[in-house]
Order: structure tokens, then sequence, then C-alpha cells
């Protein structure tokens, strides 16, 4: 399991770069489609529906001065040899360094040969 461990670790280092980058198209190569996203009330996307969703997201960041995307990988449950889910916690830094926000979500994977594609989140607490 170290292996699997070190693909979704990879995967979401991609993704913690596609939004420093402010860069939708980096974010949705994570992602396999049709994927779905719980916040407030769930969400099925496309590929398109998940970029536009991605930009607006990217502008409130931009808006607060995202400047740097940490990740913590608290938990990893194996369903099965290719399928999984993580327990992330992320902390949102400003250009001086300063935490602005924090949250948790869980991000169900899918484990393709060497690749992991996300299919679905539950944001637990974002602020």
């Amino acid at each position: 399991m170290e292996t699997k461990a070190k693909i979704i670790t990879s995967l979401l280092e991609l993704y913690a770069k596609g939004f420093e980058y402010f860069d939708t198209k980096k974010i949705s190569s994570c992602y396999i489609f049709p994927c779905t996203i719980w916040h407030h009330n769930n969400h099925i996307f496309t590929k398109s529906d998940l970029e536009d969703n991605l930009n607006l997201l990217l502008t409130k960041y931009k808006s607060i001065n995202v400047n740097k995307i940490l990740f913590k990988i608290l938990d990893i449950t194996y369903f099965s040899n290719n399928i999984c889910q993580v327990h992330v916690s992320w902390s949102l830094y400003n250009e001086i360094n300063m935490v602005i926000s924090t949250f948790e979500a869980l991000y169900s994977t899918l484990i393709i040969n060497t690749q992991a594609k996300i299919f679905n989140v539950i944001n637990i607490n974002e602020e």
C-alpha cells in the first residue's frame, strides 16, 4: 500500500500546485469525469462545468491573496486494490505566510496503474 500512498500524494501535490498557480486545467486533470462534489449541496460535474466552477473559486482565492497551499494527508482508507478515500487537511497562506483559511475534505480516488484520479469530493468544514 505504500506505493499507492505515493501515487495519492503525487495527485494531491499536482492538485495543490494547480490552485497555487490558479491553473484550472491542471486542477481538472486530477479528476475523472463525471465527478461529484459535495459542498452545501451535491453537484455532478462534467469537465467544462468543473472548470467553470474552479474559475469562480480561483477568483475568490485571488481576492483573499492566497499565495501558498499546503496539505496533510490525515488518513487513507482502501476499499479495494484501486479505490480509496483520502482524508486531507488544507491550509491556505497569504504572501506574508499567514494562514488565511483551513478546511478538511474527503477525496474518493480511483488508482489506475500508476495514476490516481478524483471522482468524488466531500468538503467537511470549509470556512
